[in-house]
């Protein structure tokens, strides 16, 4: 099935352990179906990029890429971001920073401080009661918290998630979708889907991400920027 909706570019952030090459199939599933140019790029210390992860950078490079992206001249002028876990930190964080026409976060989290401590249940069982897993007090007090981000948000904004996800619980999904300040969102939760075999290919996901984009794609307004 082929939607000729889309018209605008749209920026594609990945999860912490991935890299444009190990996200290739989902990225090339968008382009494939919803047909924008979709713009991906490796963080620092990821992939085919140098240099060590830093937050300020990542914050940084995303803004970086997204005006490279409208130098082109492709006559778009409209962006669509999508981010998946960690990337959901970038994509919020160009959201609040530049026009876009609608953001798809993807297993988001809250904050530092409510997101660590959940490795914890990753631990193997006999280990777990003698491992306490907590944030860095840097790490917890630094602002803007993803939290923070999404409170700012203007940009229609669609936010999917497993039910099932054991890395990042749904729970903070379901947080930032009620505190995002977007007029516009939209949720959408996938029964006996986790963090990493959520497929957005097909079910629920797909039809939410289709919908979305033929809803926004459309509209030539773009929201977000402060």
């Amino acid at each position: 099935m082929s939607c000729r909706v889309c018209g605008p570019d749209l920026l594609g952030f990945y999860g912490n352990g991935e890299t444009v090459f190990s996200s290739m199939q989902r990225l090339y599933w968008l382009a494939a179906k919803l047909e924008p140019d979709v713009f991906a790029i490796d963080f620092r210390g990821y992939g085919f990029s140098e240099g060590t992860p830093n937050l300020d950078d990542m914050r940084t490079d995303v803004l970086q890429v997204y005006d490279h992206v409208l130098s082109r001249g492709s006559g778009k002028q409209r962006v669509f971001v999508y981010g998946f876990s960690m990337g959901t930190i970038a994509a919020s964080h160009l959201a609040v920073n530049r026009p876009v026409a609608g953001v798809i976060l993807q297993a988001p989290f809250t904050s530092a401080e409510e997101q660590i401590p959940n490795y914890r249940r990753l631990l193997p069982w006999y280990v777990r009661g003698f491992i306490n897993v907590q944030p860095d007090k840097a790490l917890r007090d630094r602002r803007p918290q993803p939290v923070d981000l999404i409170r700012r948000m203007k940009a229609p904004l669609l936010v999917i998630h497993g039910v099932e996800d054991q890395i990042v619980p749904i729970e903070l999904g379901r947080k930032m979708y009620v505190q995002a300040g977007s007029k516009d969102k939209h949720w959408c939760e996938v029964a006996g889907s986790g963090h990493n075999d959520l497929s957005i290919r097909d079910g629920l996901a797909w039809e939410a991400i289709l919908a979305f984009f033929r809803q926004y794609g459309r509209d030539k307004r773009v929201m977000g920027g402060e």
